[in-house]
């Protein structure tokens, strides 16, 4: 219910294949309280967002096992970056075929451990925040050097970075 969760879920109310629902869970009712009054004010429809407290990895892992097949899971938190550990706990049994996004690209990355140790026996697709990264910071340059960021050159900027990570 941060920052990038808020991007994000701002990201898929815009979207026209948006999902039918979207699940945000946090470890305190106050930040889905400021996460639900965000999206509120912009109009977001009702029941499109599902709001639930998990204040601990085995209430989240509970959340995760709850979902549909093909389902994308995301930590937008920083567990794993800016300091150890992740949202879930090593028992997690992921939704079959999901998409699983570590949105941090640096640090220990449990949470991307986790998807990984998974990812064959449930069929998973496992991103990491790389490409995240490098999106949001590249946008960011082409913004205040004023250059066109193609698809072509942002591929070129992405391989030179990966090579220096």
């Amino acid at each position: 219910a941060g920052g990038s969760g808020t991007a994000l879920t701002w990201y898929l109310q815009d979207r026209a294949d948006r999902p039918e629902e979207t699940v945000v869970v946090a470890r305190r009712q106050e930040s889905l309280d400021a996460l639900r009054a965000i999206h509120d004010a912009r109009g977001t429809a009702p029941g499109a967002l599902r709001f639930l407290v998990a204040a601990t990895p085995a209430e989240a892992d509970a959340v995760v096992a709850a979902q549909p097949l093909g389902s994308v899971i995301v930590n937008a938190t920083g567990m794993g970056k800016d300091r150890p550990g992740s949202p879930l706990s090593d028992a997690v049994v992921f939704p079959e075929q999901a998409v699983v996004w570590e949105f941090n690209y640096r640090g220990s990355l449990e949470f991307l451990h986790q998807a990984e140790a998974r990812q064959a026996e449930r069929g998973l697709h496992v991103v990491d925040g790389w490409d995240y990264f490098i999106h949001g910071w590249s946008q960011v340059v082409a913004e205040v050097c004023d250059i066109d960021l193609t698809p072509e050159r942002f591929a070129a900027l992405s391989e030179a970075a990966y090579a220096l990570r």
